[in-house]
């Protein structure tokens, strides 16, 4: 077969792109890989190229600074070029490229290896001194991919100041020569002292070779500002400061002269009190605060050096403290402070110090002098005031001549004063146990009149014609009190018959008398009581019955015995009620109609009972009981039975005395048991003489429910027998207490406690 050159170009052009597709994707990867380095690469020279940069233009603007200042020549009158700052900064900084020099740093000496100056004038340097000018520049990268951190460059250029060129007509060498002109400051001293306020004079003198004397052609100057003037002499005032003075004359030449001085404007520290205030009053003992600032232009802060006078008296030091021991009157405060030169500043206050005073009271209400009716309110109002401890009127205590205690506090309102004339005193107590007081007399009327009792004769009474009769009473008033003294006696029939509070009478005539007693108190209000009596010509004695208990009853001890009986009269009627009792054993045993008693005591009573009439004369009847002893049981003995160690029964004996004559039954009305019982012990059943008793239980104590409990009479022996039964599987140690306790009407509680 035959190919042509058609088909075999095309074949290998085929060839030729598959492998190029080939390694054009693997050059890419490639590519990408390098890339970063390629840039860390890049940026490296670009950095370091910019840090040659900067460092060729510092080191070029210190070299060009250096070359400004060396120069020769003014850049205007007295102003040379190696004092020009300005200009000598302007030059660095027209050389700079990329970055601004940060500091221009200009400094003289004498040559290599010689100290640095600073010189104040022109006539301060020299031939070959030199002039070195620093100039720096902070280099920062611009990218933080480099290591590289951020630093100042610094590059310094020395070069010798070109002080004088002389150029001689002719051109043959020699020369003439010009010296500055000489300044002297005359006054004050270098180093002298002043004060603000104080006017300061300058003087000085200057002289010149060429030009002769140039004192009024002095200028003045200072450093900090604050001084100018020109001649040979100036005055000012200056504030506060360390000042450099200086005086410069011009010669005709542009020669410049010199001369200074340093010295020192200083005022005293100021000193100010911020406590306590001036013009104050205290009282003795108060703790006071002291407190002042010192501060000085030159010193700063002084005020831990302040020293403080009373009276002109040292007392203490420092910026603060407190006091409270100033002695009474007035006190000049002073606190002063003195700096390093010796100079000194003070502040005063005044205060006085005055006595404890106690609290000054003050009674708002109740006006004094004031009536006020009986149960009327009455405001009670005031006010405390202290000089130390303020406002006390919530602590006020009121209290009356009368009533005693009535309130506390600022006000209240009370309507329970009693009648009379009432001294009201508030008084108040301080921190220091002051105390002030106030007092108001205030009157409280009763407009209800005086109370009379007549104590005797009784209503009623009836007296023989010819008997003495006694009277006597009471008389008493809310306001004016015990009235007795001035009662008034009068008799319905015979006028008035006595005064005062007891008087006998014994010429009444025959027939029922009113008796009244009067009596009028200060307000014209008049009280009184009357009685009923009757004068009788001829009097019989009255008759007296025992009505109850009857004769020969008989009663057992504290049985309730009823006493009852009459008694009439022919003049006075029914005098029951003034019947008196006696009995042969116990004495009185009562009074009045009727009455019961319990209380008489075992044997045979004869009761008597007896009446007296008004006139005196009296009856009696008689009665004769008997009251037997009362017998109680008492506890006997306790039998336990058992069943190994368990308690199956429990026998508690009770008794009465032998012999005894049982009248009546005996009567149980309580019963109960009490077993203490830390093992389980369980009762279930309790007899009395036999007879089931039923019963409850609240924990160990069981109690006879049955009312009564038993009735009946004691075995012939003088015993009955309570059985008290336990469940007999229940274990009852030997050792256990049972309290038991029965009561027998009207016989007290019995008990017995027994330790089987």
């Amino acid at each position: 077969m035959k190919v042509s050159s058609d088909m075999f170009s095309a074949f290998m052009t085929a060839l030729r792109r598959r492998p190029a597709r080939r390694n054009r994707g693997q050059g890419l990867v490639e590519f990408a890989l390098i890339l970063p380095l390629l840039l860390l690469l890049v940026l490296g020279i670009i950095e370091a190229g910019r840090l040659l940069v900067i460092y060729s233009s510092v080191q070029a603007a210190s070299r060009e600074a250096a070359r400004y200042a060396s120069a020769a020549g003014e850049v205007y009158p007295g102003v040379p070029y190696y004092l020009d700052s300005a200009g000598i900064a302007a030059a660095a900084n027209r050389i700079a490229v990329l970055v601004a020099p940060s500091s221009v740093t200009i400094t003289y000496d004498h040559g290599p290896d010689t100290s640095t100056f600073t010189p104040a004038s022109a006539s301060d340097v020299q031939l070959r001194d030199r002039v070195n000018i620093a100039v720096a520049a902070r280099y920062e990268p611009i990218l933080g991919l480099t290591p590289l951190q951020g630093f100042d460059i610094t590059a310094v250029t020395s070069r010798t100041i070109i002080k004088e060129v002389s150029i001689e007509p002719g051109g043959g060498g020699g020369g003439g020569s010009n010296n500055p002109p000489m300044v002297n400051i005359t006054s004050p001293d270098s180093g002298e002292e002043f004060l603000p306020s104080e006017t300061i004079c300058f003087s000085a003198t200057a002289t010149d070779t060429e030009d002769g004397d140039l004192t009024a052609s002095i200028q003045w100057s200072s450093n900090p500002s604050g001084l100018s003037g020109s001649g040979g002499s100036t005055c000012t005032t200056l504030s506060e400061g360390e000042y450099t003075i200086t005086a410069q004359v011009f010669d005709s030449d542009g020669e410049v002269g010199t001369d200074s001085i340093t010295i020192l404007v200083n005022g005293p520290p100021q000193v100010t009190i911020l406590s306590p205030n001036s013009g104050i009053q205290v009282e003795e003992g108060t703790l006071l605060t002291f407190q002042a600032t010192a501060s000085d232009t030159m010193d700063g802060d002084l005020s831990s050096q302040i020293v403080w006078l009373d009276n002109g008296v040292q007392f203490h030091t420092g910026a603060s403290f407190t006091y409270s021991t100033l002695a009474l009157g007035f006190h000049t405060i002073t606190a002063q402070a003195t700096d390093q030169h010796g100079l000194t500043g003070s502040a005063s206050v005044t205060l006085a110090v005055i006595a404890r005073t106690p609290p000054n009271v003050t009674i708002i209400s109740p006006p004094n002098g004031a009536d006020y009716a009986l149960n009327t309110a009455v405001v009670f109002s005031g006010e405390a005031m202290d000089a130390k401890d303020g406002d006390l009127s919530a602590s006020l205590q009121w209290s009356s001549s009368l009533d005693g205690f009535l309130g506390s506090g600022a006000g209240f309102t009370t309507s329970a004063l009693r009648p009379g004339t009432h001294t009201i005193t508030a008084s108040a107590t301080d921190s220091d146990g002051l105390t002030g007081l106030a007092t108001v007399t205030i009157r409280i009327v009763d407009d209800s009149p005086p109370v009379v009792n007549i104590l005797s004769p009784i209503d009623g009474a009836h007296f023989n014609r010819g008997q003495i009769i006694t009277f006597s009473g009471t008389a008493s008033d809310t306001v004016d009190g015990n009235l007795t003294s001035s009662l008034t006696w009068y008799s319905s029939i015979s006028g008035q018959i006595g005064s005062g509070g007891s008087f006998t009478r014994s010429n009444l005539p025959a027939g029922p008398h009113t008796i009244t007693a009067r009596v009028t108190d200060s307000d014209n209000l008049t009280g009184v009581d009357q009685v009923v009596i009757y004068i009788d010509d001829v009097n019989t004695p009255p008759t007296v019955v025992i009505n109850s208990p009857g004769d020969n009853t008989t009663f057992r001890q504290r049985d309730p015995i009823h006493f009852s009986g009459t008694a009439t009269d022919p003049q006075e009627g029914d005098l029951s009620a003034l019947i008196q009792w006696v009995s042969s054993i116990d004495g009185s045993i009562g009074s009045g109609s009727s009455f019961t008693l319990t209380t008489l005591s075992p044997g045979t009573h004869i009761i008597t009972a007896t009446v007296t009439d008004y006139g005196g004369l009296s009856a009696h009847d008689t009665v004769s009981i008997v009251v037997n002893e009362l017998i109680c049981p008492a506890p006997g003995s306790a039998v336990f039975s058992y069943t190994g160690q368990n308690v199956d029964k429990l026998t508690w004996i009770l008794t009465i005395p032998s012999g005894v004559t049982q009248t009546d039954p005996f009567v149980m009305t309580a019963l109960s048991i009490d077993l203490f019982n830390p093992q389980g012990a369980v009762l279930s059943s309790v007899t009395v003489e036999g007879q089931p008793v039923p019963f409850s239980r609240s924990g160990d104590l069981y109690t006879a429910t049955a009312s009564p409990v038993w009735s009946g009479f004691f075995r012939s022996n003088g015993t009955i027998e309570v059985i008290f039964n336990f469940n007999p599987r229940a274990r009852r140690d030997r050792s256990g207490p049972f309290t038991m306790r029965a009561t027998f009407s009207p016989c007290d509680s019995i008990q017995s406690v027994a330790s089987p």
